[in-house]
């Protein structure tokens, strides 16, 4: 199998969820890694309403187009 120069050579999963993660995922993304899954924590109750709120990671990672995981 021949790979192309411009294909990405390693592939990766992230792990994280608090804002501060959010650069590593972007940085990642810019450096031409391949990243498989994204795995962050569930939605957590948020606010007033307590409506589910997703973690930053997560919205990241779905503007991004990544498949996200959320384990319990």
């Amino acid at each position: 199998m021949t790979r192309s120069p411009d294909e990405p050579t390693t592939r990766l999963v992230l792990c994280g969820t608090p804002r501060f993660a959010v650069p590593t995922l972007e940085r990642l993304t810019e450096a031409g890694f391949r990243i498989e899954l994204v795995v962050t924590q569930p939605d957590k109750p948020r606010g007033r309403g307590l409506e589910l709120s997703p973690s930053p990671v997560k919205e990241r990672a779905l503007e991004l187009g990544f498949a996200v995981t959320q384990p319990e």
